[in-house]
């Protein structure tokens, strides 16, 4: 497949293979000043590119093997190098999204794709990913359009999707996906460490492999396991109705401010108590009332960093009628108290 590699003398040519670089390769690279930068297998492919700013690409399938297969998706897949010449030596097709697939290594698991717009939102979604679903590759994606066309390329085990994205709304991908009523072919999870919208919870309602996933007030590893859990439960068809949990959700996020009680939620969701909370359990891993206090010490570290107010005034505005009862339910769940975590200031719990 023909590319000139952008860059001229001083570039970078990044090559996907173990071995030296066969003589073809060497050639390229002498004929454009191009330094050969072989992959390694400790290298991070992310700080790779950042690193390096490659003028080009290459993969030598012969010389490297199906073994590098996922290397060569995740570089052609990588937001920094969508404008970057991708070589492909040794393997012929009418393009090279297609011809990459044709080449991915039978039994290879589906992928997940995530869909992120930042550098920041990209890499937590690489770390959640890592941890729940390590034996998939991992295909990256900066925009809901190109998200919709990997999705069309190749269903995946798991679409995660950052909330807001350059192009649309998560959720504008999720209709996307439902388009013709048939459902969408793959679990999807909306990610946000913001929270979501009652108009979010009520615009996943129909969708039945949908999840809204709050990963500030679930944390990391609750995080992980759900998504784990999601995908296979997709891929076992054991998915449930989400339709009684997110209006338990659309409740908890208009009205957590509030004195509220089980029987107002499973009112409002439209079961009993008892069923709800299996439900909610089952979907998220902890109890309506766990996930209640989680979202509103997670909102009251909000305006801890952010506003003036007392902590009195930030534990009523969040719900806590009593300023001892909410420390001790804060240092619970954060491991500090309301004003340790204040004093440590928004930079330090950002990294």
């Amino acid at each position: 497949m023909p590319a000139d590699p952008r860059g001229g003398p001083g570039g970078t040519l990044l090559v996907v293979a173990p071995r030296a670089p066969g003589a073809e390769l060497l050639a390229l690279a002498g004929r454009h000043g191009l330094r050969l930068r072989p992959l390694t297998a400790d290298d991070d492919l992310d700080a790779l590119v950042e690193e390096v700013d490659p003028a080009a690409v290459a993969w030598d399938t012969a010389a490297a093997g199906p073994g590098a297969w996922p290397s060569a998706q995740h570089l052609h897949d990588h937001p920094r190098l969508r404008h970057t010449p991708f070589l492909l030596l040794g393997a012929e097709g009418q393009d090279l999204s297609r011809t990459l697939r044709a080449l991915r290594p039978a039994g290879l698991r589906q992928p997940v794709i995530a869909v992120a717009a930042s550098e920041r939102s990209r890499k937590e979604c690489v770390r959640l990913v890592a941890a729940a679903l390590p034996d998939h590759p991992l295909r990256l994606a900066p925009d809901g359009t190109t998200a919709l066309a990997l999705v069309a390329e190749e269903p995946p085990a798991l679409l995660l999707l950052e909330r807001t994205l350059p192009d649309m709304h998560a959720l504008d991908v999720v209709d996307h996906l439902h388009h013709g009523g048939e459902g969408a072919p793959c679990a999807v999870v909306v990610l946000s460490d913001q929270g979501f919208t009652p108009a979010d919870a009520r615009r996943a309602g129909p969708h039945r492999a949908l999840l809204l996933l709050d990963h500030a007030v679930l944390g990391a590893e609750g995080a992980a396991a759900l998504l784990g859990r999601t995908a296979r439960e997709h891929a076992s068809c054991a998915a449930r109705s989400p339709t009684p949990v997110n209006a338990a959700l659309v409740f908890l996020y208009e009205h957590y401010r509030h004195r509220i009680s089980r029987w107002q939620i499973a009112e409002a969701a439209g079961v009993s108590a008892d069923h709800l909370g299996r439900l909610f359990h089952q979907r998220y891993g902890v109890t309506v009332w766990e996930y209640l206090t989680r979202l509103r010490v997670q909102r009251a570290g909000i305006r801890l960093r952010h506003s003036g107010d007392s902590i009195s005034s930030v534990a009523r505005a969040v719900g806590f009628r009593d300023r001892a009862y909410f420390s001790r339910v804060f240092r619970r769940v954060t491991g500090e108290a309301p004003h340790a975590f204040r004093s440590r200031g928004p930079e330090e719990h950002a990294d």
